[in-house]
């Protein structure tokens, strides 16, 4: 059987947020960490990459001359009118559920530092596993029942599965980084735009994957193939947002590492 094509979509934008971040943080960083995967995933795979822009790229600005040096050797990079966070992360749901319907996707914010087997991963995680979406971060509130905001929905059936490489298992929810398949991203659509936006200028996530997923009072549209969200153990790529840095990886030891790295 042939290999599925992975599409990347890569969203950032030229500003910073206000959340709080490690020493070692900086969005070339990241960038570089994902290029980095790409380039593996690549190397076995047949993929592409697109990083979206929200704005337009001032090309006076370092930062600007930084995508264009990093990304352009390697994909495509897509300007469009500044619409924040909602609007464009809708459209990259709207330009992957437009790709033929068995391509995988990987959808990325912009503040994450991957490791360099995270995009394979990912590929593997839903071309193995009976799972409909996939995300790279083992966040810590899995597993702390305490946790102020709620602990997560229970699964009805709370599963671990094994790929080709490492383990999987359920999750209740993901932020806005994960992967999927374009046609289930397609069937989906209704639930990204319900879920659009929280009030406070970013998608409701949460709410989001336990709806699709069917768990506690939600109901998924299909109520007997509810969505399954799978998540690598241990993890694949982190959120860089302090506290919430993914366990058991010393995240500062991979950043020098990637730092160390040049970019053919």
């Amino acid at each position: 059987m042939a290999e599925r094509v992975t599409s990347i979509l890569y969203r950032t934008y030229s500003g910073e947020n206000k959340a709080p971040r490690p020493d070692w943080y900086s969005k070339e960083l990241c960038l570089k960490s994902m290029l980095v995967s790409y380039d593996l995933l690549k190397q076995q795979l047949p993929a592409n990459f697109t990083l979206m822009f929200d704005g337009e790229l001032n090309p006076h600005d370092e930062w600007a001359k930084t995508l264009k040096r990093m990304v352009e050797p390697r994909g495509l990079i897509v300007e469009k009118t500044h619409q924040g966070n909602c609007e464009t992360t809708m459209n990259a749901i709207y330009q992957a559920s437009e790709y033929p319907d068995n391509q995988v996707v990987v959808i990325a914010e912009d503040d994450y530092l991957w490791l360099a087997p995270s995009l394979i991963g990912l590929y593997h995680s839903l071309t193995e596993l009976p799972a409909h979406y996939s995300t790279p971060y083992d966040h810590p509130v899995r597993y702390q029942p305490d946790y102020p905001l709620g602990a997560d929905y229970p699964h009805w059936h709370n599963t671990i599965y094994v790929t080709s490489e490492r383990h999987w298992r359920t999750q209740e929810s993901t932020c806005m980084t994960f992967a999927s398949i374009s046609g289930t991203l397609r069937d989906d659509l209704e639930y990204f735009e319900k879920y659009k936006d929280n009030g406070k200028g970013k998608p409701e996530d949460r709410e989001l994957f336990r709806e699709m997923q069917g768990l506690e009072a939600y109901q998924y549209k299909h109520p007997d193939t509810p969505r399954i969200l799978v998540g690598p153990m241990p993890s694949l790529a982190t959120h860089a947002h302090l506290p919430w840095l993914a366990p058991l990886i010393d995240w500062e030891t991979e950043a020098r590492r990637v730092n160390d790295i040049k970019l053919e």
